[in-house]
């Protein structure tokens, strides 16, 4: 039984790998379907963080990405879905609230793009907001969230 679960998380984890090292970034203009895969295994031991200092914490990502491209050179939406399903969690060891009380996790986004010419954009909706790996391929000096977490950062407006 060990062996097989060790094979399980060895094909998960090169899979997940695999997925994340070879997703081309879906342009804004370009139409496109992307799924993704994240493993994120957090060990650690950070003294500054007082008696739960041992970090422990592994999660599974599934990450969906649609982009319809542009109707008419105007406008165009996108959408998203998002979920994550903890791995393992020691309870003599801090997790950094990775699912804190919770077993899973996910969320769903959508906006409508307007292009109102070929150097502005406006979306309006939910949409994600980290630079070169969620849905957004450029910095935007008005916007700050970015993650390196196993999910994206979500922004409404």
């Amino acid at each position: 039984m060990r062996k097989i679960v060790a094979m399980a998380v060895i094909c998960l984890t090169a899979a997940s790998g695999l997925t994340s090292a070879y997703a081309a970034q879906l342009a804004d203009d370009e139409a496109g379907l992307r799924i993704r895969l994240k493993n994120e295994l957090r060990r650690a031991d950070k003294p500054s963080a007082g008696a739960g200092r041992d970090i422990y914490a592994w999660v599974q990502g599934g990450l969906l990405d649609f982009n319809s491209g542009y109707y008419s050179n105007i406008i165009g939406v996108e959408g998203g879905a998002y979920y994550v399903y903890k791995l393992g969690a020691r309870a003599d060891m801090s997790t950094r609230w990775y699912l804190d009380g919770d077993k899973s996790f996910g969320f769903a986004l959508g906006a409508v793009k307007i292009k109102p010419s070929e150097n502005s954009l406006l979306k309006l909706g939910r949409f994600g907001t980290d630079y070169s790996y969620g849905s957004l391929p450029y910095r935007i000096p008005l916007m700050a969230g970015s993650s390196q977490r196993t999910l994206p950062t979500v922004s409404e407006g």
